[in-house]
């Protein structure tokens, strides 16, 4: 009884899948990128082939306008929207953006690229003091009162950064910053951390004629290669740290104290 050819079953090359979920996602990816893939020997030569046809085909859609990265895009901004009164993203896409770049910290270097490498990342959990009495001067107040907190942060943001609100009517503002240099937890305890802390209490609103000063308590975590967290845990024990900065005794008080004084 004569038997049929065995069927061969080709796997993909780590690298060819890489790539492949990076351009999906609209990524950037270079033809350099793939003739480097191929010369190191981390993809085949049917694979660069594949890959170069793809990314030719996504050139041509994006001088059209019509990148599945675009309409992708446009969905998720309709989808999500931003805030209405800080302009931030909401807080659903505050997961999606801090599992990716857990993924970035976690699997470096599986394929060379050019942009800067990620040491870590710092989270920070801000919660504004005394929304309630700010709203009960007029929901104008609190409102400036909050966006006054994200302005003074970004502000100081001068490494860039990712910023979210936490829900329509939360006091809680979420910063998620790239640590793309070699620097121990002690100086970014010292430097960063103090920098956002002072910025957080460093604005002001102006209420029937009288400066009254903005405040947040702010928790952090530094995030390095290796952490098994994912985005809920790191969210959840970043929230733990602002409540030890907000709870602790004469923490809050000694703080406003401090800002109205720099209003004098």
């Amino acid at each position: 009884m004569e038997r049929g050819p065995t069927k061969v079953e080709i796997v993909p090359s780590e690298a060819f899948t890489l790539l492949n979920e990076e351009m999906e996602h609209g990524d950037e990816v270079g033809f350099d990128d793939l003739e480097k893939a191929l010369k190191d020997g981390l993809i085949t030569r049917i694979e660069y082939e594949n890959l170069e046809k793809r990314l030719k085909l996504q050139m041509e859609s994006i001088k059209a306008g019509l990148t599945s990265a675009g309409i992708k895009m446009r969905e998720d901004i309709s989808r999500l929207e931003n805030d209405a009164v800080t302009g931030l993203l909401k807080h659903e896409a505050l997961n999606q953006r801090l599992e990716h770049l857990l993924s970035e910290l976690n699997h470096p270097n599986k394929l060379e690229r050019r942009e800067p490498h990620l040491h870590a990342i710092m989270v920070f959990f801000m919660d504004l003091d005394n929304l309630k009495g700010w709203n009960n001067f007029s929901r104008e107040a609190g409102d400036k009162a909050l966006k006054t907190l994200v302005q003074s942060v970004q502000n100081v943001s001068h490494d860039g950064g990712a910023m979210f609100r936490r829900g329509d009517q939360s006091d809680e503002i979420i910063f998620i910053l790239r640590i793309e240099r070699e620097v121990s937890d002690d100086v970014l305890e010292k430097d960063v951390l103090n920098r956002v802390k002072s910025a957080a209490n460093s604005g002001f609103v102006e209420v029937d004629g009288q400066k009254l000063p903005v405040t947040a308590a702010v928790g952090s975590l530094i995030i390095r290669p290796g952490d098994t967290r994912n985005a809920s845990e790191i969210l959840r024990d970043a929230d733990k740290k602002q409540d030890e900065d907000k709870k602790t005794p004469g923490v809050k008080e000694a703080r406003i104290k401090a800002a109205k004084a720099r209003l004098i």
